[in-house]
């Protein structure tokens, strides 16, 4: 068993006996509000890549991504969606939603990954989507740590939130990842938009802390402690 499983099970092992002590940490000031409770209760981190890795073709993240579009008219914003393989259908939108949308359709990941660049030295927009999740993992993996960290390293400077979408575990940089839990029933794929979003299974399975988060985890763990 790889070492960071052994530190997962640990942590949920610990949780379960002392659950006082491992009640849900306040999420970082800088967490980015996307109006969708599901990921807004793993708090997606302003200025940092967040992987989403979608290893199944059927998980219903399509939807996801569809619901994440339509809600930023309710936060409100603007989104950027770096489409990695021209694979998005604005149909699975309303047109208010397409409004707030910045599309950027791509032929494969190196494309995607120059548009991501581009608009994150630009920090106009605070939400980018990079969705690779139809690209080959081989394509993906191409990109290489280098331009994952500087990706992060732009993120950072912009204050800009984005979301990665992946076929796999690859974005070496994300402090947060992210990993859709199973694969998606004919039956379940016929339910409502919000019902299917709310029924993601999302089990965080990477969080790196900043300084400031350990601030404040710590004055959390003093509180539960006092």
């Amino acid at each position: 068993m790889a070492a960071s499983e052994k530190v997962i099970q640990l942590r949920q092992l610990l949780a379960g006996k002392f659950p006082a002590a491992h009640a849900a940490r306040p999420r970082t000031r800088d967490a980015f509000h996307t109006c969708l409770p599901r990921l807004d209760d793993i708090g997606l981190p302003k200025g940092e890549l967040t992987e989403l890795v979608s290893e199944h073709a059927s998980t219903g993240v399509a939807t996801l991504l569809a619901t994440l579009v339509e809600s930023a008219l309710r936060a409100p914003h603007h989104v950027a969606l770096i489409d990695g393989r021209d694979s998005f259908d604005p149909q699975s939108v309303s047109a208010d939603a397409c409004r707030n949308l910045l599309w950027a359709r791509c032929r494969n990941a190196l494309e995607a990954g120059k548009a991501a660049d581009l608009i994150l030295r630009d920090g106009n927009l605070p939400f980018i989507l990079l969705d690779l999740r139809a690209n080959p993992v081989r394509e993906v993996r191409r990109l290489g740590s280098p331009v994952w960290y500087r990706l992060q390293t732009l993120a950072r400077h912009s204050s800009v939130t984005c979301l990665v979408l992946t076929p796999a575990k690859i974005v070496s940089s994300a402090r947060l990842r992210i990993t859709v839990a199973r694969s998606r029933s004919l039956a379940e794929v016929d339910l409502r938009r919000d019902r299917l979003v709310q029924d993601l299974e999302l089990p965080v399975t990477r969080r790196r802390e900043t300084a400031g988060d350990l601030v404040a985890n710590e004055q959390h763990d003093r509180q539960v402690a006092g």
